[in-house]
């Protein structure tokens, strides 16, 4: 399974809105990393699902 980084997507969108108000470029591509779910790391992952 692959989980995105929702908190980090949320981020980097309001950076750029805020550069763009400003009048500031915005890069039309901002890498965000996943990460690969495995039942050894799951734990890590579980409070996505507890709300």
């Amino acid at each position: 399974m692959v989980q995105q980084n929702t908190f980090e997507f949320g981020h980097e969108a309001m950076n750029s809105a805020i550069d763009l108000a400003c009048g500031r470029g915005a890069p039309a591509n901002i890498p965000v990393p996943t990460q690969i779910v495995t039942p050894e790391n799951v734990a890590d992952y579980m409070y996505y699902l507890e709300k």
